[in-house]
């Protein structure tokens, strides 16, 4: 039986919080979000994609491995403000590589970048 019969699901992330809150604010002084891949890695890595401002069109993309990841968000962030970050995650499924994603599972927060 070759590997594409495996049944295949995407990876799928959970546990979205922020990272970067120096005194526990809920405002983030550095945007550093973390969470948790879980899936299948058959083949290569995993494709985090992020999505800043929920058009579901990624504004940027990185390479991750399953289990949890941690996202410095400040170069995608323009200014201070409330911001709703979605991310997903994907992988090749079966000998055609393309990539397959699971759902976007996003996170609110308050940046408030230190002066």
């Amino acid at each position: 039986a070759s590997s594409d019969d495996v049944e295949f699901s995407p990876p799928s992330i959970s546990g979205l919080q922020t990272r970067g809150d120096s005194d526990e604010d809920d405002v983030a002084e550095i945007p550093i979000i973390s969470g948790t891949v879980t899936g299948t890695s058959f083949f290569q890595g995993i494709t985090l994609q992020i999505d800043i401002d929920g058009d579901e069109n990624p504004e940027g993309s990185m390479p991750i491995s399953v289990g949890e990841f941690f996202v410095n968000l400040t170069s995608y962030l323009p200014e201070d403000g409330e911001y709703s970050v979605s991310f997903r995650a994907g992988e090749a499924a079966g000998s055609s590589g393309e990539i397959v994603y699971g759902n976007w599972e996003t996170i609110d927060f308050t940046y408030e970048a230190l002066e």
